[in-house]
């Protein structure tokens, strides 16, 4: 029975992650805009993943200019000149994604 309680978070993280990698940035960014102006009960979760994800993406780009890599500029500029992240810049409408999410302060800071 542990191994089974043990096992399960794992799955659901692998799902969530072969989902992010299935789609475009420029998608999720729409659809965390989408989340943040409407927010649907019980899908704060998919917000945060999705936030943390869009943002390790970030964060792979920012190696990979730091490492020299040849077109890392040309793709950074690309989100740049589209104005990416939208999300980033959505504002939030906090009692809507309190009362949808069930978020508390700690959560609005993680995110």
């Amino acid at each position: 029975m542990y191994r089974i309680l043990v096992l399960v978070p794992v799955v659901a993280a692998y799902q969530q992650v072969s989902f992010y990698k299935n789609i475009t940035l420029e998608d999720l960014d729409n659809r965390l805009v989408k989340m943040i102006t409407d927010p649907q009960k019980d899908k704060g979760d998919d917000l945060m993943d999705g936030s943390f994800w869009y943002y390790s993406q970030l964060e792979d780009m920012e190696k990979a200019f730091l490492a020299k890599e040849p077109n890392s500029l040309d793709v950074i500029k690309k989100y740049v000149d589209k104005g990416e992240p939208k999300f980033a810049n959505t504002k939030l409408n906090k009692t809507a994604i309190r009362t949808q999410f069930l978020w508390d302060k700690g959560d609005f800071l993680e995110f």
